[in-house]
């Protein structure tokens, strides 16, 4: 099957298990999956393995459930940088707080969250007590989050922090 037929099998399969998909890419959708329709989690993880044999994996952003190819996605998009970079994991450090980013936070050393928005993420942390979540939510939890960030930069690196902050 060549790429383009390949695309639109798993478009059509994709729409075929969700009612109200909207195709953002050529194999990238977003789905408000509980909103727009009666289907619930657990619906949702009864299709995941059907997505995972198409090359297709999931995560939730601001309650939409996105699909996309499972060599996309924040976690391997940083692991390139690193790599590019010449940096391992444990020089890394991530801000984030929900679904879509867990795998990212779990991949780089550090992981401040200025707040949590989805219940993987609770889970998340009870596997990552080195995580580290702000005292305040909203933007004030991210200024806090920055704050750490850029403490936790300048005792590690003799150069100053906005340089190395910008290099990356």
């Amino acid at each position: 099957m060549s790429p383009r037929a390949r695309a639109c099998f798993i478009q059509f399969k994709v729409c075929r298990l969700f009612k109200s998909v909207k195709p953002i890419e050529s194999l990238t959708f977003r789905s408000p999956f509980f909103s727009a329709t009666d289907k619930t989690e657990e619906d949702f993880e009864k299709i995941k393995d059907e997505l995972k044999a198409l090359n297709l994996a999931t995560s939730f952003n601001l309650g939409k459930a996105d699909i996309y190819p499972s060599t996309s996605g924040k976690a391997n998009a940083a692991s390139s940088v690193l790599g590019v970079l010449g940096l391992t994991p444990e020089d890394s450090i991530s801000m984030f707080d929900d679904d879509n980013d867990v795998e990212l936070g779990a991949l780089t050393g550090r992981a401040f969250l200025p707040g949590v928005t989805h219940p993987s993420v609770t889970a998340a942390l009870k596997k990552n007590p080195g995580w580290e979540v702000m005292p305040i939510e909203g933007f004030l939890g991210t200024e806090e989050a920055l704050e750490r960030i850029l403490k936790a930069v300048k005792s590690t690196s003799p150069q100053p922090a906005e340089k190395v902050l910008t290099a990356v």
